[in-house]
């Protein structure tokens, strides 16, 4: 099961560290990342690709033993909770972990770029992750070569960007 834990915003990856680490050698914990994605910024007037926190203030730890992470989440030196309520911890819905499985790769939970066109005012995604998931998007922005999505993640709807390069308009 995938379960989201809330961390300091800004601190997602060292979060990962210090959680990985206090579960080292357990079983409990069998993976736990801070999905990315990558998009492009310009750096002294030349354009370079960059990670950027895909879920800022969240990270995910795959378990079976939701309670042995969680006791294990009290040593942690650094604000983390995992979402839940009053009763118990709460899963990712199978939709959830699949849009994610369908974005990232296990050993890699990165979005990568993804490339498209304008033509006629409407936007074609011709490569990467976005393509034929064009209905997610809510809006693109060409010269931060982001697209905005709105997806149901954590049991609401979010918002989050990716990279999107649009190479022509026609």
């Amino acid at each position: 099961m995938w379960y989201v834990v809330q961390v300091a915003t800004g601190q997602e990856q060292s979060a990962v560290d210090m959680i990985c680490e206090a579960a080292a050698g357990s079983a409990a914990l069998k993976e736990c990342f801070c999905p990315h994605y990558k998009t492009g910024e310009k750096c002294d007037g030349v354009w370079e690709t960059v990670e950027k926190v895909l879920f800022p203030g969240y990270i995910i730890v795959v378990t079976n033993q939701v309670e042995r992470v969680e006791q294990g989440l009290r040593g942690v030196k650094a604000f983390t909770r995992l979402l839940g309520n009053d009763k118990a911890f709460i899963p990712l819905s199978k939709g959830e972990v699949a849009w994610i499985d369908a974005f990232t790769q296990k050993d890699n939970r990165t979005v990568q770029m993804s490339e498209g066109y304008v033509d006629g005012g409407k936007l074609v995604i011709t490569a990467g992750p976005l393509l034929h998931h064009e209905g997610l998007i809510r809006k693109v922005n060409h010269r931060k070569k982001r697209a905005y999505l709105q997806v149901k993640m954590f049991g609401r709807m979010i918002n989050a960007e990716v990279g999107l390069a649009i190479r022509r308009k026609s």
